[in-house]
């Protein structure tokens, strides 16, 4: 069992890629694999820039939505491997994760305001529309943040209704409230950053 709940109780250190959907992902190879954590199973997956998927519990679609979100990239199942990279990433005193973020142009910039959220805080869709200088893309928002395929790590959990309560989540919103409840009671160690950001659109 993957000691996963250490991304909820530490600060991680992230090193950024972001790349639009397109045709620049045939050259992109991801290699994918299943683990057990102490929510349950989980799907992971990398490609050679970091980490580009993380789904607990995953659904029976999961793997075909891993396979057209990153057509038309080389997608294989590499267990041994994927054991190795969350090892590698795991056992560090100082946890650093590169993280591969695929989507629109829309999608990469609210995916990018949420690792801004530290953790054992929240936000609204306001206050995320405000930090991204729309206020009135809410429901846009919404959207983005649904679409995010990397959990935990990209906090879409850190997400809350303005009028107040726990709201949807992907994933279920009691295991929403169990993150949110789990980092709130974590030692909070300030300093989520994002140590370098490559664009690398198609």
């Amino acid at each position: 069992m993957y000691p996963i709940e250490s991304w909820l109780d530490h600060d991680i250190h992230f090193d950024m890629v972001k790349r639009l959907r397109g045709k620049d992902n045939q050259h992109t190879r991801i290699f994918y694999g299943f683990g057990e954590a102490w929510f349950g199973s989980f799907l992971v997956a990398f490609s050679e820039q970091g980490l580009c998927w993380f789904e607990p519990e995953p659904k029976p679609d999961a793997h075909a939505r891993l396979l057209k979100h990153w057509a038309p990239a080389t997608i294989v199942r590499e267990d041994s491997r994927v054991q190795q990279q969350l090892l590698h990433i795991l056992n560090k005193p100082v946890q650093r994760c590169g993280i591969h973020l695929c989507g629109t142009d829309f999608q990469l910039r609210v995916w990018e305001a949420l690792l801004c959220v530290p953790r054992g805080g929240k936000v609204t869709y306001g206050d995320l529309a405000t930090l991204l200088g729309n206020r009135k893309a809410a429901r846009a928002l919404g959207n983005a943040v649904g679409a995010n395929h990397i959990a935990l790590l990209v906090p879409c959990h850190r997400v809350v209704p303005l009028a107040g309560g726990t709201g949807r989540y992907h994933w279920g919103s009691a295991f929403k409230q169990q993150l949110l409840d789990r980092e709130s009671h974590a030692i909070h160690v300030p300093g989520l950053m994002i140590e370098s950001t490559q664009i690398r659109a198609s």
